[in-house]
């Protein structure tokens, strides 16, 4: 363990630079209306897509025989950058789904309040003598169910946190 956690920061920062770099290639190439992105968009959303699914089945896919610690680590970033594409893809596709984008906009929202919301949704789940099985397709409608618990419960928060953002704290 670093200062701080200084080595973590080390550790991901290859993927900071390359967004940093190809934020701007990528985002052009999104901008564009031509046969070369569909193209692309076909390959690489269908190899990423296959590849993301082997990943979930757990299933490993080496794209470099392992032979020493080097090989490793380029597999670790050929799969990272991989999946990178297909969020990246999927997140294209799915841009224009209104509540998709309004819980981007409200993601600090939810990361703030994602302790107090697990726990009410759970004590509603208790509560109703359901239970929530640890699978791991249980977990995503878990995880669903939290996204739009809170999505419809930031209606009532909002306009609460704009009135107390108007009131004057200060004696002046």
């Amino acid at each position: 363990k670093g200062w701080y956690n200084i080595d973590c920061a080390f550790y991901y920062l290859i993927y900071y630079v390359c967004g940093f770099v190809f934020y701007p290639r990528i985002e052009n190439f999104l901008k564009q209306d031509t046969r070369l992105k569909k193209m692309a968009f076909v390959f690489i959303g269908t190899y990423s897509l296959f590849f993301a699914v082997m990943l979930y089945c757990e299933k490993t896919i080496l794209l470099i025989p392992m032979m020493n610690n080097l090989a490793i680590i380029i597999n670790s970033l050929i799969k990272s950058f991989v999946m990178i594409a297909f969020v990246v893809l999927l997140s294209y596709m799915l841009n224009k789904v209104n509540i998709l984008a309004k819980l981007g906009q409200r993601s600090l929202y939810l990361c703030g309040n994602e302790t107090m919301i697990k726990m009410i949704v759970t004590a509603l789940i208790s509560e109703l003598g359901l239970s929530m099985p640890i699978e791991r397709v249980s977990i995503y409608i878990y995880v669903v169910v939290l996204l739009i618990f809170s999505y419809f419960l930031s209606y009532f928060e909002f306009p609460l946190f704009n009135k107390i953002k108007r009131f004057n704290f200060t004696n002046k």
